[in-house]
């Protein structure tokens, strides 16, 4: 396993890189004060709605009850909606509010812009390559 151990400083590097830019730029956007689980479940969501509440806690691998929490704040803000499934009554789903849209394309705007910035020091070459390797993991 000691292949891996510089591999885990970079990868730690990169994720701390990204955490602490889109903690300096997320205030431009996060008026509601979401929080980070909250923009994680909203940019999921914008990409498998309408989803089952049980979909977005499997794919965030979170606990049922922060979950809950989070999607009631994001349902309060105004951010997404609740509907029932229209094959199964039982079931919740959720999708997003043309609000909730609008502040995605927001988020997602800003993290594209830190990757960016995150990868200049690689060549249009290695960008693509580092690309197709991130969809093989």
């Amino acid at each position: 396993m000691a292949e891996y151990h510089e591999m885990v400083h970079h990868i730690d590097r990169i994720m701390r890189r990204i955490d602490g830019s889109m903690h300096r730029r997320m205030p431009e956007v996060d008026v509601d004060r979401i929080g980070p689980l909250g923009c994680i479940i909203l940019t999921v969501l914008s990409r498998i709605e309408p989803a089952p509440i049980q979909r977005l806690v499997d794919q965030l691998c979170r606990d049922g009850s922060q979950m809950t929490r989070a999607i009631k704040k994001l349902e309060a803000s105004g951010l997404i909606e609740k509907h029932r499934d229209e094959h199964d009554g039982r079931i919740t789903v959720l999708t997003l509010t043309a609000k909730g849209r609008v502040f995605v394309a927001e988020v997602l705007d800003i993290m594209e812009g830190i990757v960016a910035d995150l990868l200049l020091p690689l060549s249009p070459t290695e960008r693509k390559q580092f690309a197709d390797l991130l969809a093989k993991l």
